[in-house]
C-alpha cells in the first residue's frame, strides 16, 4: 500500500521513542497502511483484513492519535493521495459526534489524560449576569444555571449557548402557564371540519423540549450527567480547571 519512498518521508512526521527499533517502525508502517486501507475502501472498522492487524487495536490507536494532532500533522504534509485519505476518513469518523468539554469529563472523573489534547484552548473569565435584552424569565434562569453550576464549568465563550438555553426554558415556562391556564382547550384545537388536533402550544413545547434537551446534555444538566458530577470543593482560592486538565 505504502512504497517505500512514501513511507521514509511520512516515518519522519510520526512520534518515536528513543532507541526504537525495526519492529516498532515495521509496526506503525502496518497500523498506517490499515488506516488508509479503511479511507481508501471507505469500509468499516470491522471489515479490517486480519493482515493488517485487530480492527478494535487499530481504530483505538487511530481515535488517539486523533487526540494527539498527529493526522493533522500527516495531513498539512500534503503527501500525493495519502492527505487526501486521511482528511476524508478524519471526517467521516468524526461525523455526527458530539464530544464533551474537557471540563465536563474532569467533573464526571472520566477524563483520561492520554486523550486530552494538549492544544485545547483554555478560556478566560466567567460568567456573571446575563445580557440586558434578556427577558426576566431568562435572566431568572440564566443566574440559577450560574449559580448552582459546578465552579469552573462556564467561561464566558460559554455565554451564547447558556443564553440559548435560558430562552427556551423561558419560552417553555411561559407555553406551559399558558396551557395551565386554558386546560384542555389550549392543547387541542378543532378544525373546520370538525376534528379534534393537537394545539400548536403543544408543539411548540416539544420542538423547545427537544431543543433544550441538546444544550442541557452539552453543559451536563441532565440528570443522568448530575449523577456523575463530583462538585470541586475549593478550601483556598480558585484553581483554574483548565491549568490541571492539561497538567500546566
Amino acid at each position: 500500500m505504502l512504497s517505500d519512498a512514501q513511507w521514509d518521508r511520512v516515518q519522519a512526521a510520526l512520534p518515536s521513542r528513543r532507541g526504537e527499533g525495526e519492529e516498532a517502525a515495521r509496526s506503525k508502517r502496518t497500523f498506517l497502511e490499515a488506516v488508509l486501507w479503511v479511507g481508501h475502501t471507505g469500509a468499516s472498522w470491522r471489515s479490517l483484513p486480519l493482515a493488517l492487524g485487530n480492527w478494535h487495536a487499530v481504530l483505538t490507536r487511530f481515535n488517539r492519535w486523533n487526540q494527539t494532532g498527529i493526522w493533522v500533522r500527516l495531513i498539512e504534509m500534503g503527501e500525493p493521495d495519502i492527505s487526501e485519505i486521511l482528511q476524508k476518513l478524519q471526517e467521516r469518523t468524526m461525523a455526527g459526534r458530539k464530544p464533551l468539554p474537557t471540563v465536563i469529563k474532569q467533573l464526571r472523573g472520566t477524563l483520561r489524560k492520554h486523550r486530552v489534547n494538549p492544544n485545547e484552548p483554555k478560556p478566560q473569565g466567567r460568567l456573571s449576569e446575563p445580557p440586558e435584552y434578556m427577558a426576566e424569565r431568562a435572566k431568572e434562569a440564566w443566574r440559577h444555571a450560574v449559580s448552582n453550576a459546578p465552579p469552573g464549568l462556564f467561561s464566558v465563550l460559554d455565554a451564547a449557548v447558556l443564553e440559548r438555553w435560558a430562552n427556551c426554558i423561558a419560552l417553555y415556562q411561559e407555553t406551559a402557564a399558558k396551557i395551565s391556564r386554558h386546560g384542555m382547550n389550549a392543547m387541542l384545537t378543532k378544525t373546520p371540519e370538525g376534528l379534534w388536533r393537537r394545539s400548536a402550544l403543544r408543539g411548540l413545547m416539544r420542538d423547545l423540549a427537544n431543543e433544550m434537551k441538546g444544550y442541557e446534555t452539552e453543559m451536563g444538566f441532565t440528570p443522568a450527567a448530575r449523577g456523575r458530577v463530583s462538585a470541586y470543593q475549593d478550601t483556598t482560592s480558585e484553581p483554574d480547571l483548565w491549568e490541571e486538565v492539561i497538567g500546566g
